[in-house]
């Protein structure tokens, strides 16, 4: 590639613009074909090379002939996600713009520098004795958490944005082999690059500042700085020629050949990186891993003795599955060993810069274990062996994952390790080296130990932990403790998939607690008589299993004392683990690969220990998790349990000694009530979670207790259920269309023999009812009651398939329309009796019934009632959730009132009463028109309508895996609340019609007897 001229031989300006514009078109023809995935590798610059090359080429050695050593070069010596760090000079590589990063939960602080290196070609034909012409390519950055895994497009190019920067440089050079230093990979390379400047020179921003909008990605937004080209950046990179604990380096220097005093130079910056899977780990240091591991193995005090350990043959399988690219938790020890006296270091690790701010506790850091070597082996015992190599790395907890996973840089914050496994022992012991080891030893002074164990706890919950202490005696640093902790349910049903050998149980510690709080509980005994809750119906393992599965939870919740605080919904996790003897869960797909569990003598279906998890999220209890076991009463559906909680990394925040277990508070009571199976199809099971410590409130370990009420959850019987209930509904409108045409029946009978004034009765409160059965004749309306149902986007149920459903609608129908029939000719008696009561009473001159009032004034209370209730509702709905009114369109607020007006006229029929208590009241008749069987028999009927629809909850729709929310409550209250208030001014409206016929009654009676008494008296006169 040809370099652009520094300077040209002016004639005149117009000559220097077009010699500067035929050099850049060049150039850019140059650069666009490297992006060609065809392009031939063409190397113009190797006189250059050697000369600034010089002091490296003079050490190189004769290359060895390789029939595959271009492929397995460009593989061994590219990298990716290395660090870099330049010399502090005043002349930065790049600029960085931190001003967002504020935003960043770490700060300003939170960012890293990654460079990877490709080895693009390797030449055969310009290959001498000792050296081999190559080209690579390098993207260099700043950025918070984008790695730079992927190769870029053959060209230079520079990108400035918020929180990222980075740069793109082409390279050729040579590739040498030298013996020095214990024998290592040179490549030294001469680049180009766009270079970010602030420099205005007249020439060269003229024609640069064109190349920025080509090779800077230049944006409106204004974040790209000027750019020029710059082709004088020379990189040598060392590379390590074994791959073993004691080498595997990579190291390297990328400097400017600018003086000084010139726009582009820049300080030097210094690479690192190790050596990957494509080059073969070469295990040697078994001179080094006695001095961590003698005696093996260590024995470490933090292990406790009755978990089990694996101590399979299969190590290499397990450390891959397990521990290869995984990330863990540190954790502080709850056995104090040495102190953290140096901010500057954290356990073995050096911090530095950026990580000094952040080392406040384990709760900053996590480690990471990847490039991970396993050699399985047998001793001279005929045990089985292996010897592991890993890196573990140090990050920050503001790192992403796979940004961590792809780093290869080494540090301070980098422990190279090697070590053994002998499966009769269960534990790997490794030696661990810091940063760069280089030839010497000095820098292994770390012991690491990994265990496997397969007893679970209520404590111990994790499926591999590990131990890094200092091999120094004398040294106070704090031991650091990392753990992976899965959900074992997940564990296991990956673990017996992949991992057959792994045999995981679990060790019950805290049953005893566990019946002492259900003893103190006192549960409610007529629940066991009447109502069945989940139970493992034969006892059988795979029984347990669905057991465990139906006693998890996965949903939202509320505080109980808060039903209407919609803001406080918290979402919670309850994973069952263990159900008896069962750990885990039964598949018969994998169930040759489970270990045969022998039930107890003295197992029982009502009383089974479980454990598990329990997490609860949400800014109200700001994250709760708790391992807990204990026992579940199938009886009564309740699990009484003993929680713990992992206190261990703000453990060194107490002053005073507080009673742990291993680091685990343990003082907390737990109590999980499961809704009954017989009644899930009437109401909508919920399970409540209570949570409390027994703790003093002025203990630092002390909350406040937890009572939650999980949203309706769904279960497997859920259509079923559904289907039952409509059954039922639709008998028990059935049995009150029968009651109602007997009660009208009755009535019919009375008034044929009654001698009390019939006229009396008003017609208004006879045709009321009808408005109830005229429903199902004229439209497609529901009788007596709607069917309750949660309204939500999925689709409804549709029950017109079903046969028996039409069968009992057509009945319906038939005794609607006979019980209508019946009513019209109780209406058409009393018609009848009120004109012949008109005639009498003309004649007589006494007052007449005149139902027109009567009517007037029962709308006037219904109009009064209906507004009342719409005040009612509009506090209500203040009280829980509104929507502003500027979200609710005016044709929906028309629909909203109509929707009242149609839900309010469905209470009228309650109401049926109320024109004869008026009538009552007006008219002064007297006798008893209305037979007691009748009204109290109609005020029976809506009595236990509205106490039903009060017990019944709506059906949920969870059509498309849609489950109903608690915002729904406000309208669930309202209902509630109504039929409590209409069902008591029913049964007040039957008390007084029955108060004013008794007293109507007497009335009469006491007329009668004055009129016989007259009549005696003038009989007596006249004898």
């Amino acid at each position: 590639m040809g370099t652009l001229p520094l300077m040209l031989p002016l004639r005149s300006s117009c000559m220097v613009w077009l010699l500067v514009f035929f050099s850049l078109a060049t150039s850019f023809k140059a650069f666009a074909k490297w992006d060609d995935p065809s392009v031939v590798y063409t190397y113009y610059r190797f006189a250059e090379i050697q000369e600034k090359c010089g002091p490296v080429l003079s050490s190189a050695s004769e290359l060895k002939p390789d029939d595959n050593g271009s492929s397995r070069i460009k593989k061994e010596l590219s990298f990716v996600n290395g660090d870099w760090e330049q010399e502090p000079g005043g002349a930065p590589l790049m600029p960085f713009d931190d001003k967002e990063m504020h935003r960043s939960p770490a700060g300003r602080g939170s960012f890293l520098k990654l460079a990877s290196f490709w080895l693009v070609d390797v030449d055969p034909v310009r290959r001498a004795r000792n050296m081999v012409s190559v080209s690579g390519i390098i993207k260099i950055g700043i950025t918070e958490r984008q790695p730079f895994s992927y190769r870029p497009g053959w060209a230079p190019k520079f990108r400035k944005d918020p929180g990222f920067s980075s740069m793109t440089i082409l390279f050729e050079g040579v590739y040498i082999e030298s013996d020095e230093n214990g024998g290592e990979r040179l490549i030294c390379l001469l680049g180009t690059s766009m270079m970010p400047t602030t420099t205005t020179n007249q020439l060269n921003a003229s024609h640069e500042l064109v190349a920025a909008d080509v090779y800077g990605d230049k944006h409106e937004d204004g974040h790209q700085p000027p750019l020029v080209q710059d082709d004088q950046i020379m990189l040598v990179l060392r590379y390590s020629k074994t791959f073993s604990l004691m080498s595997g380096n990579i190291s390297g220097e990328m400097k400017s050949l600018h003086e000084r005093s010139d726009f582009k130079y820049f300080d030097r910056v210094h690479l690192s990186s190790h050596l990957d899977h494509h080059s073969k780990y070469q295990f040697g240091a078994e001179e080094l891993v006695p001095k961590a591991c003698s005696p093996y193995p260590y024995q470490d005090s933090l292990v406790d003795e009755e978990v089990f350990l694996f101590k399979d043959d299969n190590i290499c399988n397990t450390l891959r599955r397990l521990v290869s690219n995984g990330m863990f938790d540190i954790v502080h020890s709850w056995i104090s060993v040495g102190s953290n006296d140096d901010a500057n270091r954290f356990g073995p690790f050096v911090l530095s810069g950026m990580s000094k701010d952040n080392s406040g506790g384990s709760n900053n850091f996590r480690l990471y274990v990847q490039n991970l070597h396993c050699d399985p082996g047998i001793d001279e015992n005929n045990i089985e062996t292996a010897r592991v190599f890993a890196l573990f790395r140090l990050i920050h907890s503001w790192e992403v994952g796979y940004t961590s996973a792809s780093r290869t840089g080494l540090s301070g914050l980098t422990l190279s390790a090697e070590g053994m496994w002998r499966s009769s022992e269960g534990q790997l012991c490794m030696i661990g080296c810091l940063g760069i080891v280089g030839t010497t030893s000095e820098r292994c002074n770390s012991r690491i130990c990994l265990y496997f164990p397969l007893t679970f706890t209520i404590t111990q919950r994790t499926a591999v932990f590990g131990t890094i202490t200092s091999l120094n005696d004398k040294d106070s640093r704090t031991r650091l403790w990392f753990e992976k902790v899965k959900r074992p349910d997940l564990i296991i049903e990956g673990g017996y998939k992949w991992n057959p050998e792994l045999k995981w149980s679990y060790k019950y510690s805290k049953i005893m607690q566990a019946k002492a709080l259900q003893t103190r509980s006192k549960p409610f005994v007529l629940a066991k008589l009447f109502l069945q809750y989940p139970y493992p119906y034969d006892g059988s393992i795979s029984s347990l299993s669905f057991l465990a599965d139906g006693l998890s939870l996965f949903t939202s919740a509320v505080p109980c004392a808060f039903p209407k605080a919609h803001g406080q919904r918290s979402s919670v996790t309850l994973r069952v683990l263990s159900s008896g003897p069962l750990f885990g869960r039964y598949s018969l797909q994998r169930s040759a690969s489970y270990q045969v569990v022998e039930q107890s003598s003295d197992f029982s279906a009502e009383m089974i220990e479980t454990s598990g998890h329990l997490s609860i999220t949400g800014e109200h209890f700001n994250n709760i998790s708790l391992s807990f076991e204990g026992i579940y009463d199938s009886t009564v559906g309740k699990m009484y349990l003993v929680a713990c909680r992992d206190v261990r990394n703000i453990q060194k925040n107490f002053k005073e000694e507080v009673n742990l277990e291993r680091g685990m508070d343990c003082q907390f009571e737990v109590k999980v009530e499961y809704p009954p199976k017989d009644t899930r199809w009437l109401k909508n099971p919920d399970i409540r979670i209570s949570v409390c410590s027994k703790r003093s409130k002025d203990d630092p370990l002390y909350f406040e207790p937890v009572n939650l009420k999980s949203d309706p959850i769904y279960y497997n019987q859920q259509h079923a259920d559904v289907i039952f209930r409509k059954n039922f509904e639709e008998i028990l409108k059935l049995l009150m269309l029968t009651m109602a045409s007997v009660c009208t029946r009755s009535q019919l009978h009375y008034i044929s023999n009654a001698v009390d004034p019939i006229a009396y009765i008003s017609r208004a409160m006879i045709y009321i009812p009808a408005v109830d059965y005229i429903s199902p004749l004229i439209s497609t309306g529901e009788i007596f009651f709607k069917w309750k149902v949660f309204e939500s986007n999925g689709s409804k149920y549709d029950f017109r398939r079903y046969e028996r459903f039409r069968v009992l609608g057509y009945i319906i129908k038939v005794l609607s329309l006979y019980t209508l029939l019946l009513t019209f000719s109780l209406g058409k008696k009393v018609s009848e009796s009120h004109t012949r009561e008109i005639a009498q009473g003309q004649k007589q001159q006494r007052r007449l019934p005149n139902e027109k009032r009567i009517i007037l004034i029962t709308s006037a209370v219904l109009v009064i009632g209906f507004l009342v209730t719409q005040v009612t509702r509009g506090m209500i709905a203040v009280e829980t959730m509104s929507l502003p009114d500027e979200f609710v369109h005016e044709r929906s607020r028309i629909l909203e009132w109509l929707k009242e007006i149609d839900g309010y006229l469905l209470l009228v029929p309650d109401l049926f009463l109320l024109p004869q208590v008026v009538a009552n009241t007006l008219w002064r008749n007297k006798g008893t028109p209305l037979r007691k069987f009748y009204y109290m028999g109609l005020t029976s009927l809506r009595v236990v309508l509205h106490v039903y629809d009060y017990i019944r909850d709506p059906v949920p729709d969870y059509s498309f895996g849609v489950y109903l929310h608690y915002p729904y409550s406000n309208l669930d209250l309202y209902s509630k609340l109504g039929n409590i208030v209409v069902a008591v001014i029913v049964i007040i409206l039957a008390l007084i019609v029955y108060k004013q016929q008794k007293s109507n009654h007497r009335e009469l009676n006491r007329e009668v007897r004055l009129e016989e008494e007259h009549k005696a008296q003038g009989s007596c006169h006249q004898a």
